[in-house]
């Protein structure tokens, strides 16, 4: 089974614009299954710092389903070893967390990620990848 960890923005676009990134998200859900998801608390703060902004408009218990749905489809992992891959981006701690679990795959729609294309080990793809990726599986 594949293993995966979701960037911020995939999270963040799953929540406010649905579509693939949602998808996607969903098929990471009980009874779906169709890939193991993990995050980090770092990862869970950060995406709730970006839910937060007024650019959103959501709501306090918008943002703590996200966070509650989150936490129910994910693993999460506490890296041990801090990475500073990124210079000053937020981006490393999905790294952090991609090592940490060992996974095959880190989804993003961030350039610093994508631009990356792999680290150690883990390919680094956009969510249509992804989904192409397990649909044809």
């Amino acid at each position: 089974m594949y293993k995966a960890v979701f960037d911020t923005n995939v999270y963040v676009s799953a929540a406010v614009y649905g579509g693939k990134p949602e998808i996607l998200f969903k098929l990471s859900w009980k009874p779906h299954n169709q890939f193991e998801l993990y995050t980090s608390h770092e990862i869970l703060k950060e995406t709730v710092r970006i839910l937060t902004s007024e650019k959103f408009g959501l709501g306090r218990e918008e943002i703590a389903d996200t966070v509650a749905s989150i936490v129910d489809a994910a693993k999460v992992v506490e890296p041990g070893k801090r990475l500073s891959v990124i210079d000053d981006d937020p981006d490393n701690r999905v790294l952090e967390c991609a090592v940490q679990a060992r996974t095959g795959f880190i989804i993003s729609g961030d350039s610093h990620l994508i631009d990356l294309e792999e680290f150690k080990g883990v390919r680094i793809l956009k969510t249509a990848e992804f989904l192409a990726l397990i649909e044809t599986r």
